[in-house]
């Protein structure tokens, strides 16, 4: 929901308009209509905010409208571990909640065996696919 709102007050921020539900490139709108036109997933947000769509829409009018007085939020921009953006409270709970992937690759292929494949779907030698240029 932070981050919803920061990017949504990002062009406030940066001056290009005064009001979130003028820039013509946010998404603010659809949530403010609860509309899930033009490819934006707006339900998933609302419901953190209420059951019902009219109630949840104004506690998001809300939750943006206190927003409007933060500046940059160096927080929002932290990544872990490449893929989790949040303190580390919210990394943990996340990791808790969804399985860590396998780290071993998915196949085990030796590299002269790719090369191998190649050369001879492409009727190429194998001095040429090593090249770098």
């Amino acid at each position: 929901m932070e981050l919803v709102r920061y990017i949504h007050l990002n062009p406030i921020r940066s001056g290009i308009v005064r009001r979130p539900d003028r820039y013509r490139w946010s998404s603010h709108r659809e949530y403010l209509q609860g509309n899930e036109a033009q490819g934006v997933s707006v339900n998933p947000v609302l419901e953190q905010f209420g059951k019902r769509q009219k109630e949840a829409i104004r506690r998001y009018r809300e939750f943006t409208r206190d927003g409007l007085g933060e500046g940059h939020r160096k927080d929002l921009y932290d990544v872990i571990d490449q893929r989790f953006l949040g303190d580390e409270e919210f990394v943990e709970d996340t990791r808790e909640r969804v399985e860590e992937p396998d780290t071993k690759p998915p196949v085990d292929i030796a590299l002269k065996d790719i090369v191998g494949v190649v050369c001879s779907r492409f009727n190429v030698l194998p001095r040429r696919v090593r090249q770098r240029d």
